[in-house]
């Protein structure tokens, strides 16, 4: 894998939008808006020494009724990250 090329504000800005787009959809693909009473993600974008660190925390309400579990949500972030990391590969490494 090659090198990942030194980051700017609006490259992580770029990284973090990318990110929090990418997740909305996986979500939305695992859980329907009927299920889902309010959605609050806060994720972090660290860069230094050349390294990249994406971190998420993700805090869901979910209808009475909804009989979603974890596993569902995990594949979701799981995607998210694949994608992130196919997104930097594209556009950031050198």
């Amino acid at each position: 894998m090659s090198k990942l090329k030194k980051l700017t504000s609006e490259d992580l800005s770029n990284i973090s939008d990318f990110f929090g787009e990418t997740l909305e959809r996986e979500i939305s693909k695992k859980v329907t808006i009927k299920e889902l009473d309010d959605i609050e993600m806060n994720f972090e974008v660290n860069y230094e020494d050349e390294q990249l660190d994406v971190d998420v925390d993700l805090d869901l309400s979910f209808d009475l009724l909804s009989d979603i579990d974890s596993e569902l949500l995990n594949s979701a972030i799981d995607e998210t990250y694949l994608k992130l990391d196919s997104f930097i590969d594209e556009n950031y490494r050198i």
